[in-house]
C-alpha cells in the first residue's frame, strides 16, 4: 500500500540529509588536508581517501532523493504497478520509535 510520508518521516530524512553531509564534509576536509600535506603533488595522495569522498558524495545524493520522495510503499509486488511508486520509498527504510 503507497502512502503519504508522515511528519515523522520526513524529520527522518532531514536528519539523514544533515548527517550525510556531515560526513561528506568530513572526508572532503581529510581530502583538503592531505593535499595541502603533499604540497599539491598528487602523484602521492592516497586513493582511498580519494573514494571515501566519492563514496560520500553518493550517500548525500541518495539521502537528497530520498528526501524528495513523498510517499512509502509496503509490498514491492503489489504497489510498483501504482502511479506514486516513482516517488515513494520502502516503509522499512524508517525505524518508527
Amino acid at each position: 500500500m503507497i502512502n503519504k510520508k508522515t511528519k515523522k518521516q520526513k524529520e527522518i530524512d532531514n536528519q539523514n540529509v544533515l548527517k550525510a553531509y556531515k560526513n561528506l564534509h568530513k572526508k572532503a576536509d581529510n581530502f583538503v588536508r592531505e593535499v595541502y600535506e603533499l604540497e599539491f603533488d598528487v602523484r602521492y595522495l592516497n586513493i582511498g581517501t580519494i573514494s571515501d569522498m566519492l563514496e560520500s558524495v553518493n550517500k548525500v545524493n541518495f539521502a537528497l532523493g530520498r528526501q524528495k520522495e513523498g510517499h512509502t510503499y509496503s509490498d514491492y509486488t503489489k504497489d510498483s504497478n501504482k502511479k506514486e511508486w516513482a516517488n515513494s520509498t520502502s516503509i522499512t527504510r524508517y525505524k518508527e520509535k
